[in-house]
């Protein structure tokens, strides 16, 4: 019966909210996504730029040698710069149940995802107009 009751108003405080993200962040929960997103396309950049200078600080021997060590260190730097916030948000501090961190992983998810094609996007379709 308890259990029960809890989900009846697990129900409850999603319908008045709309969903975890917006009640857990205040009701500026878009705000906070694109926040983020835009900050990990910012530093993706940067380190991007560090894994050059980084890589031409090092002097390798052969041209494969050096595009092999760059992709490297380009992967590892955008990667835990795009996912550890998706695992800050799955096993970080919080008071969150499962459900309500799953929610906010795939929003998460869905908006670093979705922003990032846009922008993509937006940067690769005008570019035959300007060329041609």
């Amino acid at each position: 019966r308890e259990r029960e009751r809890e989900r009846e108003r697990e129900r409850e405080r999603w319908k008045s909210t709309g969903s975890a993200t917006s009640s857990a962040s205040g009701g500026h929960g878009g705000v906070l996504r694109f926040m983020n997103t835009a900050a990990i396309i910012f530093f993706n950049v940067v380190y991007g730029n560090i894994a050059r200078m980084l890589n031409d600080a090092e002097h390798y021997r052969t041209d494969t040698e050096y595009e092999n060590a760059l992709i490297v260190k380009t992967f590892l730097f955008q990667f835990v710069n795009s996912y550890a916030p998706l695992f800050y948000l799955a096993f970080g501090p919080g008071t969150h149940s499962g459900q309500e961190r799953m929610q906010d992983l795939f929003v998460q998810l869905v908006s670093i995802l979705g922003i990032k094609q846009f922008i993509g996007s937006a940067r690769a379709v005008p570019v035959p107009y300007l060329i041609g």
